[in-house]
């Protein structure tokens, strides 16, 4: 049985002896502060745990190989706080196994310059520290995640905690064993996949059983343990017997219960946490095992559960909500009615057009809002929307027709994936790949045209808005042979890199330059989280100035990792 651990994150700081006890007890102490104000802090989903600075090979090494131990650590974070020798840290980081993140951060936010000593410079070096030890961890090809910027700001904080939720993920499905029923489904190349390298790469086991094998076990299950799961699923569901015999009906339900105890005892007593199962090939068992899979995912048992035949799974529980929903609809609403009390919104007849889209940020999503859209995904560059987020916006949008706009070139097979298994409503997927083009889509829909017809014209007006963004470098690089150096200012268009620069404000209209032409006609600023609105107005005014003929347009988006999302049409 797989279960989730109490798990933890341990806080490893680096440092050196060479400035003393003193300086090494002030580097304790910022180090504790640290792990209190991010456990404090409420965004965390997970412990942080304090270890005493590291200072030597020996200590480093150590320490690594008790994480690696340790069940309840899911990964460390480390932080230089002083100059600390980057080769102390070889032999601890080759030995190491679990997920690494690398905060580089300074102690304090702003530099206290009218009390400034050399003491003080001595001990807060965690530029340095940081650029030595990021240095050695990259030529070593470690992979990890850096995050950069003060630890008490929220965004970072939100980037922690992102990653801990992938660590805790990694460490989980690094031990999963899984169990494939009859293996592919007679030879098709998408469900072959490779057993070795799952295994290699992610540590998954993934042995094949005969369906037969499982069949066995389900056969043995005794008629007594089957009627009283029986009586448990007539217990907890309302059964649907309308134009059906109860007693074959039972009959049936009794054959899922079987199949459920079965397969359950089947991966108990091998040890496994996961199935994977198509079933092509029934083999010996009466029924598909629908009901067991569905009930899998609301007990331990069976923790994680891969349906190949997600469609049809799907398509059985949409048949039964919609019964279910007719069923509740002549009795509680009627009655509802009758009081004079509102139905509620969701049970109220399907409107023709709804609208989802993904978002980054709160100006943007009143944006969005404001144009007509019901639902908000949160996405962005971090954090990828998946297509069961897809379909649970889906669910919640009583519309006939839904179009989805993923705002995000790496949203779109998410969107598409979704539509795909939606039958009871028609999606339509506009392929926007930015927030500018998002709100062109909407901009162009009509209300009076059809489905088809503003997806075609939504669609095409997507060609004339061009898209620029402008973010800062973590790492030095040469990109679009640009060369970029940590922290710089980046204006990115939709083909690549537009402007480098030391300067935010010039980076921007550099950028710009290169996005205006002699068809535009508006530019619309949306400034993020980290950007002022008299530094986006400044902006707006001096475009003006260059180009009378353009009207420009200064918003708040909100959005994070973005200073500026820039819409030129």
């Amino acid at each position: 049985m797989l279960a989730t651990k109490n798990y933890k994150f341990w806080f490893c700081t680096g440092s050196q002896d060479l400035y003393g006890d003193e300086c090494l007890a002030h580097v304790a102490e910022h180090s504790k502060i640290i792990v209190a104000k991010l456990n404090e802090s409420g965004v965390l989903p997970y412990e942080v745990v304090w270890k005493p600075t590291l200072i030597t090979n020996e200590l480093i090494r150590k320490t690594f190989n008790e994480a690696n131990v340790d069940e309840e650590c899911a990964g460390v974070i480390t932080w230089m706080h002083t100059f600390s020798p980057a080769k102390s840290w070889i032999l601890g980081l080759q030995e190491y196994r679990k997920p690494l993140l690398h905060l580089h951060t300074q102690f304090n936010e702003e530099i206290p310059y009218d009390t400034i000593d050399m003491d003080f410079m001595n001990e807060n070096q965690s530029a340095h520290g940081d650029r030595e030890y990021g240095h050695i961890v990259t030529r070593m090809g470690i992979e990890r995640k850096v995050v950069v910027g003060h630890w008490s700001d929220v965004n970072v904080q939100e980037r922690i905690a992102s990653w801990m939720r992938t660590a805790v993920g990694v460490i989980e499905s690094s031990h999963i064993r899984v169990m494939r029923v009859a293996d592919n489904m007679r030879n098709v190349a998408v469900t072959e996949g490779d057993k070795v390298e799952a295994q290699l790469k992610f540590g998954w086991e993934v042995d094949t059983y005969p369906v037969n094998e499982i069949a066995e076990a389900v056969a043995a299950v005794s008629e007594s343990d089957t009627n009283a799961l029986v009586d448990e699923y007539y217990d907890k569901y309302d059964i649907l017997l309308e134009g059906r015999d109860p007693q074959e009906f039972r009959r049936h339900v009794a054959v899922q219960a079987q199949i459920e105890i079965g397969f359950e005892r089947f991966l108990d007593e091998k040890n496994y946490q996961a199935i994977v199962t198509h079933f092509g090939d029934l083999g010996a068992l009466k029924q598909l095992p629908g009901l067991a899979m569905q009930r899998g995912l609301t007990y331990g048992s069976l923790t994680t559960i891969i349906i190949e035949n997600m469609k049809l799974e799907r398509d059985e529980k949409i048949s039964a909500l919609k019964e279910k929903e007719m069923q509740s609809e002549t009795i509680e609403d009627v009655e509802k009615q009758l009081k004079g009390e509102e139905v509620p919104k969701e049970q109220e007849p399907p409107k023709e057009m709804g609208f989802i889209s993904v978002s980054i940020g709160d100006g943007i999503n009143e944006i969005f809002q404001g144009l007509g859209v019901d639902y908000i995904i949160e996405g962005g560059q971090t954090m990828n929307p998946s297509t069961e987020d897809m379909l649970n916006a889906i669910e919640k949008v009583n519309a006939k027709n839904i179009f989805i706009l993923p705002n995000n070139k790496n949203i779109i097979l998410a969107a598409n994936q979704a539509a795909s298994l939606v039958e009871d409503k028609k999606i339509i997927v506009i392929p926007t790949k930015t927030i500018p083009q998002g709100i062109t889509a909407l901009i162009n829909y009509i209300p009076d045209s059809t489905p088809e017809e503003n997806a075609e014209r939504m669609s095409e007006e997507l060609g004339t808005v061009k898209t620029g963004q402008v973010t800062y470098a973590v790492r030095d690089t040469v990109i679009d042979d640009k060369e970029i150096k940590q922290d710089d200012f980046m204006g990115i268009g939709d083909q690549g890199i537009l402007s480098v620069g030391k300067e935010l404000e010039t980076t921007v209209l550099d950028m710009i330059e290169q996005l205006i032409d002699e068809d535009s006609a508006i530019v619309s600023i949306y400034y993020g989280e980290d950007a002022r609105e008299d530094a986006a107005n400044a902006i707006g005014e001096k475009i003006t100035e260059a180009h009378p003929d353009v009207e420009v347009e200064v918003h708040y988006g909100g959005q994070p990792i973005y200073y500026y999302v820039i819409s030129v049409e």
